[in-house]
This record gives structure tokens, sequence and C-alpha cells, in this order.
């Protein structure tokens, strides 16, 4: 198997404008600014900013 070509899994915060704040998992690499996440009631996600 090849060495150091799989990205790096590792913990990242994710904050959802909300006011939401999760710990998750992913490559990224850096911490997360999200618009909607699962705490958002669905009637929001329809209105503009």
């Amino acid at each position: 198997m090849k060495k150091d070509i799989h990205p790096k899994y590792e913990e990242i915060t994710a904050s959802c404008s909300c006011g939401n704040v999760m710990k998750i998992r992913s490559t990224v690499g850096h911490d997360l600014n999200l618009d909607v996440c699962s705490k958002v009631p669905p009637v929001l996600h329809w209105q503009t900013a």
C-alpha cells in the first residue's frame, strides 16, 4: 500500500448562522461556517437574506 496518499481525517468545528456549533470529522482541514443546519426550521430555508 502507498503511504501518505490519503487526506487527513480530523475533527473540525462547524458553526451555523443560527448559533449552533457542532464538532464533526472532515478532510476539509479547517473550520466551517454554515448557512443552515438541522436545527434551522425548514420554512427559513426558503427565505432570502
